[in-house]
Formats: C-alpha cells, sequence, structure tokens
C-alpha cells in the first residue's frame, strides 16, 4: 500500500512542480516514516525507505511524460486555455 501511495504521489507531483521540488518531498516522506516506524527493526525501516524513495521517483517521472498528455484533456474538456502563440 505504502509503494502505491508513494507512486500516485510521484505521478502528482510530476504533473505539477519541477525536479527540485522532488527531494525535499522525498526527505520529508523518509523523516515522517523513520518517526512512525520507530519500534520496528532498522533493516525494515531502511528497505521501506529505499522501496518507496523508487516508487516515487518512478512515479514522478511517469508524471513528467505524461504532462503534455495531461493538458491535451484537459483543453479537449475545456478546463483550461490552449497554450498557442
Amino acid at each position: 500500500m505504502l509503494l502505491v501511495l508513494a507512486c500516485i504521489t510521484g505521478i502528482l507531483l510530476g504533473l505539477y512542480f519541477r525536479v527540485i521540488f522532488l527531494l525535499p518531498v522525498t526527505l520529508a516522506g523518509a523523516g515522517a516514516y523513520v518517526m512512525i516506524s520507530a519500534s520496528q527493526n532498522p533493516k525494515e525501516t531502511i528497505v521501506a525507505i529505499v522501496f518507496s524513495s523508487v516508487c516515487l521517483q518512478a512515479g514522478y517521472m511517469i508524471g513528467l511524460t505524461s504532462r503534455g498528455l495531461f493538458l491535451q484533456i484537459l483543453v479537449r474538456l475545456n478546463l483550461t486555455q490552449p497554450k498557442r502563440v
């Protein structure tokens, strides 16, 4: 469940933000997970942080590559103005 949530979050971040935004979100997520899982085995915590960071970055790349398609859908549904010169 954590991996799916990290991937969906990455996709949404990729649609709306730039690359510089990914590092603080990754660090904040890792810090929050460490605080929540303080009683677990440290190896399990590190593995979960690494996998969720990889899923977050993979979702971010999916969001970056689908940004153009997403904007075309918004224009077709008349939710935003087309970017014509």
